[in-house]
């Protein structure tokens, strides 16, 4: 297992996006909605490292000053998110006993790299382990896909975005998750998604049955699903 981080965001999108995304990282994420439940979860579990969403509702300032008076926890590395973008905002986040602030929109490459200068010490264990469906062979430390042992070229978005539905296999995700899974130096759009899905689908055609994989659920996002659980084509 990963190293661990508590995660609190009252938002349910943002939470969902964000915890997805550090688990397919090879993150153990513990997470949490409320401000006193991320405490509880602090104090209990140890973690690594504190990601805190803060919302409107000033969610999180009371908490973070309460894990610092907390000897075990002292010097736990906390990341806030925040919708503030100008420099005083900032700076109280600073006092409160943030290690460093994210503005939102933000990318979520960013935010990895910034987690990982967080937590120095190598890479995430489990982070890059090959993950295998049927016929398909993603390995993550040499970007490479196979089907049936052959190499299908991919562009980076084309490879990140069949990961993230290859580690979630069966569960659909929303074009949001999906953007987060892309990543980028700048956050992928809505669109884009549908493009790079386009073209995933044209270079597994070859391969029989295998562009079906990536299944669209109207209104909502997609689903990889392997060919032995595909419905017969109609």
């Amino acid at each position: 297992m990963g190293r661990r981080i508590v995660f609190v965001a009252d938002d349910p999108d943002l939470h969902n996006l964000l915890s997805y995304t550090l688990e397919a990282e090879g993150y153990e994420v513990l997470g949490a909605r409320t401000g006193s439940a991320a405490l509880e979860l602090c104090q209990g579990a140890n973690p690594d490292l504190v990601l805190f969403d803060l919302a409107p509702s000033g969610l999180a300032v009371p908490e973070i000053r309460l894990v610092r008076t907390d000897a075990r926890l002292r010097d736990t590395p906390i990341i806030l998110l925040t919708d503030d973008t100008d420099e005083e905002s900032r700076l109280q986040c600073f006092e409160v006993g943030a290690s460093d602030v994210v503005a939102k929109p933000f990318s979520v490459r960013e935010l990895l790299a910034r987690i990982r200068a967080r937590l120095p010490g190598g890479p995430v264990p489990g982070a890059a382990s090959t993950i295998r469906e049927e016929a398909f062979e993603l390995d993550p430390a040499r970007r490479q896909l196979s089907v049936e042992g052959q190499i299908v070229s991919l562009t980076r978005s084309e490879f990140r975005l069949l990961e993230g539905l290859m580690r979630q296999s069966g569960r659909v995700l929303s074009r949001s998750e999906l953007c987060a899974a892309i990543g980028g130096t700048k956050p992928a759009s809505e669109q884009a998604v549908d493009i790079h899905v386009r073209r995933l689908r044209r270079k597994l055609a070859p391969h029989g049955d295998r562009g079906r994989c990536i299944r669209a659920v109207r209104g909502f996002g997609y689903v990889f699903r392997p060919p032995s659980k595909l419905d017969p084509p109609s």
